[in-house]
């Protein structure tokens, strides 16, 4: 049951099915082509035999008749010659009469030269005669038709005595009489055609059948042994090995694009393995780091007895180490949450000034207390983008933390929005340590921290603008960094505009 439902034997029923009924659509134009064909050649020889006696016999008749009139010119001679015809010459008293008689006797002969014609058929075919007052001159082959009034010519299959004649009735001007002629041929032969080609057909087409079951099980054997081959090279790739590519043929078809898009399917799994035992390797680093802290100030702290204010500054420590964890596992869960419920995320139409401006508030206490001037340059009021405002409020988030921790001292994070050329660009600026050249392409990776003074200042897990991409990413947004001779960071993002902006 398995091989019945294989893309082999599906291939091998529709080639057999295919070859079967073309050679069967085939035998059946060529029988009935050829039946045609040989009707056709029937007809052409029926309606040649009544057109060749035209002209020879008219030509016959005329010399019989000059021939006749000059011996019953002379009827002493014609007397000697033809003795049987002595008594009949001597009524002809006048040129008239005599050329009545010739005429008459020449006609005479002419209806034995067609009586002698009709004898003369092949064994099968049959003429009969008429002239044009409908007397029977001559019939042959033991046939009987009648022979009808239309002058014009007619075919038809007749059964006649059991026997199927094609069969041809004419009227045909010879010596410039009007006759009238019905003849047949037996149509013995051409069924006997036939059935000889039905008979070849007969153990023809099983032939064939046997013939295009095997064909086209090679054929789709040959077809589908490229694709075993990389079913078996795939199936022998594990997730130790990504780094194996199926071999690509010389062949340009459609086996090379698949072959080629595997390749690339597995170099794409290899990147996304690769990334996510970097992103586990990452993760565990970062948050063994704030274990072995606490766990080192804790093992400190029991050793021996300790006054009330050692516990509490160790306690204070283990407090922030236990905060740097918890903010990398937010992190970590949103990252997780951006992954795996992009398509469930609810959108809808979100005002960006508005957003912003309920970010800015928010933040400006943590601005104040390091003197940080937070700049406000809202001009997108009626623009609208479609969006999910808790994602969004957690990139605005995540943008102004950025900009507050680099921001120096009684220094300046600049917050703008505008529209422009079909988009709401949002922008983060502050006045803080530059971006190297080299840091730039690398910024939105997950658990990157370049060494720069930048990286240096306030640490970080490296997982915040990861975050902020990921969003802009699933609202289809494009979301840049840059840093003007490396000095302070720019941050901006371009949202599509809805169709519901004012």
């Amino acid at each position: 049951m398995k091989f019945l439902r294989s893309i082999r034997f599906r291939l091998t029923a529709w080639y057999t099915a295919m070859l079967l009924i073309g050679l069967v659509l085939f035998g059946a134009v060529i029988f009935v082509a050829g039946h045609f064909a040989l009707l056709a050649a029937t007809d052409a020889r029926l309606e040649d035999r009544v057109t060749r006696l035209g002209e020879p016999l008219s030509g016959d008749f005329r010399d019989n008749e000059v021939a006749l009139l000059r011996i019953v010119a002379q009827p002493q001679l014609a007397a000697s010659v033809f003795p049987e015809l002595e008594g009949q010459l001597d009524d002809l008293e006048t040129d008239e009469d005599r050329r009545e008689f010739a005429t008459k006797a020449a006609r005479g002969l002419l209806e034995q030269d067609l009586r002698q014609f009709s004898e003369a058929l092949p064994a099968g075919d049959f003429l009969g005669i008429a002239d044009a007052a409908g007397r029977r001159i001559t019939k042959s082959g033991g046939a009987t038709v009648e022979f009808g009034e239309d002058p014009e010519p007619h075919f038809a299959t007749l059964r006649i005595r059991g026997t199927e004649y094609r069969v041809l009735t004419r009227e045909q001007e010879i010596a410039g009489e009007p006759y009238r002629f019905v003849t047949g041929a037996s149509t013995g032969p051409l069924r006997a055609v036939r059935r000889e080609v039905l008979s070849s057909f007969r153990w023809l087409i099983p032939v064939f059948f046997l013939f295009s079951i095997m064909g086209g099980y090679w054929m789709s054997n040959r077809t589908l042994k490229p694709i075993d081959e990389i079913t078996l090279a795939a199936r022998s790739i594990g997730i130790e090995d990504l780094s194996r590519r199926l071999e690509v043929s010389q062949t340009d078809d459609e086996l090379r694009g698949l072959t080629e898009t595997w390749n690339a399917m597995l170099a794409r799994l290899e990147d996304a393995v690769r990334q996510l035992q970097q992103f586990t390797a990452d993760a565990s680093h970062e948050l063994r780091t704030p274990t072995a802290a606490v766990r080192a100030m804790a093992e400190t702290i029991l050793r021996r007895e300790r006054t009330p204010a050692e516990y509490q500054s160790a306690i204070a420590k283990m407090l922030r180490e236990t905060g740097r964890m918890s903010t990398l596992i937010d992190d970590l869960l949103m990252l997780a949450r951006a992954d795996q419920e992009a398509e469930s995320m609810s959108v809808s139409g979100v005002g960006l000034d508005d957003l912003v401006a309920e970010a800015c508030d928010d933040y400006q206490i943590l601005a104040d207390q390091k003197s940080i001037r937070l700049d406000r340059s809202l001009n997108a009021s009626g623009a609208i983008i479609e969006g999910n405002s808790s994602a969004l409020r957690r990139m605005l988030i995540v943008l102004l933390d950025n900009g507050i921790k680099y921001a120096p001292a009684d220094g300046e994070v600049g917050v703008s929005t505008r529209v422009q050329n079909g988009l709401v660009v949002l922008q983060v600026r502050d006045n803080g340590p530059g971006i190297t050249a080299d840091s730039l392409p690398h910024l939105f990776d997950r658990f990157y921290r370049s060494d720069s003074s930048r990286a240096r200042t306030v640490g970080g897990a490296g997982l915040g603008l990861a975050l902020a991409k990921s969003i802009a990413d699933r609202h289809g947004a494009n979301i840049t960094a840059s840093s003007p001779e490396e000095r302070g960071a720019l941050f901006s993002v371009a949202f599509p505009v809805s169709a519901r902006s004012k």
